[in-house]
């Protein structure tokens, strides 16, 4: 790799695993880095054009010893992680970034958070959106164990492009052109809705994103009140666990009381807290 100091240089997908492996440590502390660079090493294997749509980028065009990366989702996700506790190379490397358009700080863990809302700052950019999270956990053997029983006259099958406009019409934070990141994770991710048989009306769903997060978890409100949310989390769970074999994590909102008992209850541990930040130039 060409040793350019303090710019963004694309890692070649060879270098990627050193990456991914240097956040192992501490686990699952590093987890959103880890299953986020596993997760396109495969990818990139089965989908080479998917290199088109997410970029990983090395701040100096070489693995150092704290691994920083920042990558870039459809020119919109942005996911960033260090093993530097000074932040100084990842705060270099945000420099590089295109802020012509709105971008997306996503699965911003605490640590990072100060670093990145002070570039934010310093770079005069428009914060859009920004929420803090609560992030829990479950480790894969756990979630292989999860059951769950599918009420009679129901049905769990994968979520496509057909679904998306009713996920995000009452998704409640969704934003203009939320629909390309659904569309998004549905078509590179797993994601499972609960359906009527009969009529075939979607009852409940959640899908998953690029770092291994449970997300967009919703029940209709014609439902609620039936466990359904439970019902779809167990299987999503499960299925990651089994066909990945990764931890399962979720990001809540802090305010979502609700999410957060039904993860306490499914024994999901809280490991962190994180954010996410829209911003424009």
């Amino acid at each position: 790799m060409p040793n350019t100091e303090n710019c963004l240089v694309e890692i070649p997908v060879e270098y990627l695993s050193q990456f991914r492996d240097a956040y192992k440590i501490n686990w699952p502390e590093h987890i959103l880095a880890f299953s986020f660079l596993d997760k396109m090493i495969k990818r990139f294997k089965e989908r080479p054009e998917q290199r088109e749509i997410v970029k990983i980028y090395s701040v100096n065009g070489k693995l150092e010893e704290d691994a920083t990366f920042i990558a870039v989702v459809q020119d919109y996700t942005v996911v960033v992680a260090t093993l530097d506790l000074s932040f100084n190379r990842l705060s270099r490397g945000l420099k590089g970034l295109n802020f012509k358009t709105v971008k997306k700080f996503s699965g911003l863990r605490e640590i990072y958070k100060t670093a990145v809302l002070e570039f934010i700052k310093n770079e005069g950019l428009i914060t859009l959106v920004h929420k803090d999270m609560i992030m829990v956990h479950m480790n894969c053997e756990d979630a292989k164990k999860l059951k769950y029983e599918v009420p009679k006259g129901l049905v769990i099958r994968e979520l496509n492009n057909s679904d998306i406009n009713k996920v995000n019409s009452v998704w409640p934070n969704r934003y203009n052109g939320s629909e390309k990141l659904l569309s998004y994770c549905i078509d590179t991710n797993f994601s499972l809705g609960l359906f009527d048989k009969k009529s075939g009306e979607l009852l409940a769903w959640c899908l998953e994103n690029d770092v291994n997060s449970l997300f967009v978890l919703q029940v209709d409100e014609n439902h609620l009140r039936k466990g359904y949310a439970t019902i779809i989390t167990k299987a999503l769970s499960k299925l990651i666990a089994d066909e990945r074999g990764l931890d399962i994590n979720a990001n809540i909102i802090c305010s979502n009381v609700k999410s957060m008992g039904l993860f306490e209850k499914l024994s999901f541990k809280v490991i962190d807290n994180n954010s996410f930040v829209i911003v424009r130039n």
